[in-house]
């Protein structure tokens, strides 16, 4: 008897389970963003290290996925810049604090065409991106 009653609560635990499913409470970024990656800097392999230090800035508050990297070899660009290809700059302003960039190195320009979703295109100048003070500064916040 005591084990039929144990048999039966234990199975209409099981069905409340499988009927009720399980929940999974995740934090969803504040930010989203697309990112294009220009290396204007010259150097080739900038654009690679460039894309390890921004998956390195990725956390709770943006998420960054790099979606294009392109070597621009028309002109050298001094100083990197963050370009916003949405009209809200939020996003695009909170990436280039993380990559150690001043507040005016963030611009808006829409992008036509854009097929990709991009959000944000950031232009590696000869400058670079230094991935000590990026981490630091992850460190920090």
């Amino acid at each position: 008897m005591v084990a039929s009653i144990l048999a039966v609560l234990y199975t209409a635990s099981v069905a409340g389970k499988v009927l009720g499913g399980f929940t999974l409470v995740r934090e969803t970024p504040r930010y989203s963003m697309r990112l294009q990656v220009v290396n204007a800097s010259g150097d080739q392999g900038l654009g690679l290290q460039a894309v390890k230090d921004i998956a390195a800035v990725s956390d709770q508050e943006l998420a960054v996925e790099v979606v294009e990297t392109i070597a621009f070899d028309v002109r050298r660009v001094a100083g990197s810049f963050v370009v916003s290809r949405q009209d809200d700059t939020r996003a695009a302003c909170r990436l280039a604090k993380k990559l150690g960039l001043k507040p005016g190195d963030v611009e808006y320009q829409p992008l036509v065409n854009n097929r990709q979703q991009i959000t944000a295109t950031l232009v590696l100048g000869s400058d670079g991106l230094n991935p000590a003070p990026v981490v630091s500064q992850i460190e920090e916040n």
